[in-house]
């Protein structure tokens, strides 16, 4: 993800009169999605090919349809003379999702996983397929399996609960994140995660607190700094949320992205000003 900037003590207008919709607005408008998450690409542990597996592969979405389609026939031909070839499995499912063909992703991963039920990856991979199905409600037994049998994995639990921040269940969201935090401390594409959802829901004093966190980590990208910049921006704070964006964007863009929120946090500011003149003519 990508994000934005904002004017004078953004909190007190915030919760006056911006309501959940309209900062989505904002910070979409400003945000450059390059993710999942929190993803639209998705983080896959690097494997090594093992004895008897297909490598991992990630799709190339960049290929045009009917090459994807050959890439779709290949994997399948391969997963159908070996279905222990649990790698083969997974490049089909993620070939499908890539297609958009999300039911066929999530039916050869629940194939895959009925061979394969304790494996981390193939759990996360099955979450994945649900999630990029729509089928939320079932990725939560995904993560509680996953949990009994010692296979949690981060990046799920983490993608979970950006489908919750998209349907405004932010602190289920955060609850979530936190239970990711706990798999992989201080990660910083979590911590990222949970700032936003703090975003979202209004409290961006705490939002700042955790993606500063988040941009201290050594791995973090600078998507995250991008973020924290949107944050401070939204309270007020130009010059640091400037110079912060100065480090991981062209001039221009941090110059228009601050001229954007400030414009929209002064009509922001004007319909308060009308709102609470209608109030008072009540």
């Amino acid at each position: 993800m990508v994000f934005l900037n904002h004017t004078a003590r953004i909190t007190h207008i915030f919760k006056a009169s911006l309501n959940q919709q309209l900062l989505k607005k904002i910070v979409v408008f400003l945000l450059i999605m390059s993710l999942t998450a929190c993803m639209s690409s998705e983080p896959y542990y690097q494997q090594e090919k093992s004895q008897g597996m297909s490598e991992l592969i990630i799709p190339d979405t960049s290929l045009p349809p009917d090459q994807l389609e050959k890439e779709i026939q290949h994997w399948s031909k391969i997963y159908s003379n070996n279905e222990n070839d649990k790698n083969a499995g997974i490049n089909l499912s993620r070939t499908l999702r890539a297609t958009r063909k999300q039911l066929r992703a999530i039916l050869i991963m629940q194939q895959v996983f009925r061979d394969h039920p304790n494996d981390q990856e193939v759990l996360y991979e099955l979450g994945m397929a649900l999630i990029r199905g729509g089928q939320h409600e079932r990725v939560i037994e995904i993560i509680e399996h996953a949990e009994k049998v010692d296979a949690e994995d981060w990046r799920l639990i983490s993608a979970y609960g950006v489908t919750l921040d998209d349907r405004s269940n932010h602190k289920e969201a955060q609850y979530y994140y936190r239970k990711a935090l706990r798999l992989a401390p201080d990660e910083p594409g979590i911590l990222t995660n949970l700032g936003l959802s703090y975003a979202f829901s209004r409290n961006l004093e705490k939002a700042e607190i955790i993606l500063r966190k988040a941009a201290d980590q050594p791995e973090a990208k600078k998507i995250t700094k991008e973020n924290l910049a949107l944050i401070l921006g939204l309270q007020g704070k130009f010059e640091e949320s400037e110079a912060i964006a100065r480090t991981v964007l062209p001039q221009d863009i941090v110059s228009h992205n601050t001229n954007y929120l400030k414009k929209m946090m002064g009509q922001a500011a004007d319909w308060k000003k009308l709102q609470a003149m209608r109030d008072g003519n009540k």
